[in-house]
């Protein structure tokens, strides 16, 4: 199974490009130039494993992208590829970004496939820890519906009519996993 893509977000094309062409068959490599159309990639529903952004960008910083991606795909992991690297820019990174990886410009190509190879890795644990959780729980909630449905059937009734009426106010909130 091939790994969800990895996307890099820059303001300099010729950048992404390079990095394009240095992990091309090592990773599933997607581009934005800019913040903005990262967001709209994500908003859109391509969903990734990474997103790797600069700091500084025209439309908005590095910090502020990396915090809208936690909000809208909170399984990507995040990291940072900047050529302005001071203290404050990295504790910044860290506190509001939730940064896996902090990396300087130029950065040696050995170890960017070290970090995303870990990146990659800490998004296969995020993903299947939530599966792990999200199947325990269906199987002990089908578990105590049956025993429910055996022991007391009005009640159980009483229950499924009131499962219908969460089902359709969490579909009309957006919420997305209303199971």
């Amino acid at each position: 199974m091939e790994n969800p893509p990895v996307l890099f977000v820059d303001d300099d094309e010729n950048l992404l490009m390079g990095l394009k062409r240095k992990l091309h068959g090592k990773f599933n490599i997607d581009t934005a130039i800019g913040p903005n159309q990262a967001l709209s990639k994500i908003r859109d529903g391509a969903q990734y494993a990474i997103c790797v952004a600069d700091m500084r960008m025209p439309e908005m910083d590095g910090v502020r992208l990396l915090a809208e991606v936690e909000k809208l795909s909170p399984d990507t992991v995040n990291m940072m590829l900047t050529g302005n690297a001071d203290q404050k820019t990295a504790v910044e990174a860290i506190n509001q970004g939730r940064i896996f990886r902090f990396f300087n410009k130029p950065c040696e190509d050995e170890e960017l496939l070290v970090g995303v190879n870990a990146a990659l890795r800490q998004h296969q644990l995020i993903t299947a820890e939530k599966a792990l959780i999200e199947q325990t729980l269906a199987g002990s909630i089908k578990v105590l519906t049956e025993v429910l449905s055996q022991l007391n059937p009005a009640i159980f009734g009483k229950a499924m009519r009131a499962k219908v009426w969460c089902d359709q106010v969490a579909k009309s909130i957006g919420y997305p996993h209303p199971w």
